[in-house]
Formats: C-alpha cells, sequence, structure tokens
C-alpha cells in the first residue's frame, strides 16, 4: 500500500510538473502568440510602409522620367544653341578677319594719309614761312609807300608852291608888264629885290634872277620866263653878268 502511496504521489508530483510544464507552455505560447501578433503588426507596417516605398519610388521614377526627358530636351536644345553658337562664333570669326583685313587696309590708308598730311604741313609751314617773308615784304612795300606817298606829298606841295611861284612872278610880270625890251635893257632881277641878276638858266642862257632870290625858294620854276624853254640847269656868277 505505501508503496502504491508512494507511486500515487509520484505520478501526482509528475502531474504537477507536467501542469506546471503545461502552464510554462502556455505561457511561452501566449507569449510566442503576442510576439507573432506583434510580428505581425510589425509586418503590417511594414508591408504598408513598403507599399507607401514602393508609390513614392513609383513616383520618384516617374519624376526622374520627367526630369530625364526634360534633360534630354534640354542637352538637345543645348546641343542646337551649341551649334548655332559655333556658327555664330565661325560667322564672328569671318567677320573679325574682314574687320581686320579692313583695319590693315584703313592703316595703310592712314599711313599714306599721314605721308600726305605731312607733306601738307612741310607745304603749309613753307606757306606760312613764304607768308611771313610777304608780310615782310608788304611791311616794308607798306612803309616804301608810304615814304613815296609822303614824298609826292613833298613834291605835290612844291609843284603847288611852284604853281604858286609861277602865277606871282606871272602876275609881277602883267602887272609891271614887263617886256622883252625892259627884260634886255634892265641888269636887276625881275623880282624887285635890287639886286644884280647873277644865275644864268642853261641852255638856253637867259639871266633874270639874282642868287639870292634862287637860294630862297622864291624863283622854283622849270621852264625860262623869257622863252619857255625847259631849264635843265642853273650857273651862278660871281660877279653881275649881262641879261643877254
Amino acid at each position: 500500500m505505501e508503496s502504491e502511496i508512494e507511486r500515487l504521489k509520484e505520478e501526482v508530483e509528475n502531474l504537477k510538473r507536467q501542469c506546471s510544464e503545461l502552464e510554462t507552455c502556455r505561457e511561452e505560447r501566449r507569449s510566442v502568440m503576442n510576439v507573432a501578433l506583434i510580428a505581425t503588426e510589425r509586418i503590417n507596417v511594414l508591408e504598408r510602409e513598403n507599399e507607401a516605398l514602393l508609390v513614392k519610388a513609383e513616383k520618384d521614377r516617374q519624376t526622374m522620367e520627367r526630369e530625364k526627358r526634360a534633360l534630354q530636351a534640354k542637352a538637345a536644345e543645348d546641343r542646337q544653341t551649341i551649334l548655332r553658337l559655333q556658327t555664330t562664333n565661325d560667322e564672328q570669326q569671318r567677320s573679325i578677319e574682314q574687320k581686320e583685313g579692313l583695319i590693315q587696309e584703313e592703316r595703310g590708308k592712314k599711313r599714306a594719309y599721314g605721308k600726305e598730311m605731312r607733306g601738307f604741313f612741310s607745304d603749309l609751314i613753307e606757306s606760312e614761312r613764304r607768308y611771313e617773308e610777304l608780310k615782310t615784304e608788304n611791311d616794308l612795300f607798306y612803309h616804301e609807300k608810304k615814304e613815296v606817298g609822303r614824298e609826292l606829298s613833298e613834291v605835290a606841295k612844291d609843284l603847288q608852291y611852284e604853281k604858286v611861284k609861277r602865277k606871282t612872278l606871272e602876275k609881277i610880270l602883267t602887272e609891271e608888264k614887263v617886256s622883252h625890251t625892259k627884260l634886255k635893257d634892265s641888269s636887276l632881277c625881275i623880282l624887285h629885290c635890287g639886286n644884280v641878276r647873277s644865275v644864268t638858266f642853261q641852255p638856253c642862257g637867259h639871266s633874270l634872277f639874282c642868287t639870292e632870290c634862287v637860294d630862297s625858294g622864291k624863283t622854283l620854276t622849270y621852264e625860262c620866263y623869257y622863252c619857255d624853254d625847259k631849264i635843265m640847269g642853273m650857273v651862278r656868277a660871281t660877279h653881275p653878268i649881262m641879261p643877254f
């Protein structure tokens, strides 16, 4: 009996252990179930996130496709722009070469023009020098002209004076009615100064005036009052001379 009791006790103990193990298993199962639920929820979250990532990736892919197409279009446009720029650059290069040719031509023209201008300035300097010489000559001519004018004025005054003197003498001769006979007979100066005639006209040889009247300028004349011949010179005598 006692052995039976011991055996039963052992079985009870075994059953308790088994129950305890079952309880432990149940707890572990519950823990595993909780972990599985958590894992399932985590998997669902991850699936949702994966779906969101897939959607975002698709959107990013579409965006990248659009950007790629835009970049391709931009690259094509840039290539066209580069081609246009290259064409423009070639045209500008040709234009620059043409302009350089024109510049060289203009430089040649400027050098030729510079030579012409240097020649022109040389001629201008020579002309200015000649102008100064002509101006100096003109000034000299002007001064000479003034001198000649002054001399002519003096000659004109002398001629006027001579005319006045001649008229005076003619008046004297007219008023006094001096005849050729009286001129021949008289030996005194016809200007009635009281002096004896001492000057003989050349070449006619007539004597009408004294030395004092001739020296004082009272007898300024170019023709003889007696014969109207031109007087070429006068001879002064140191002694009284016969009239004719």
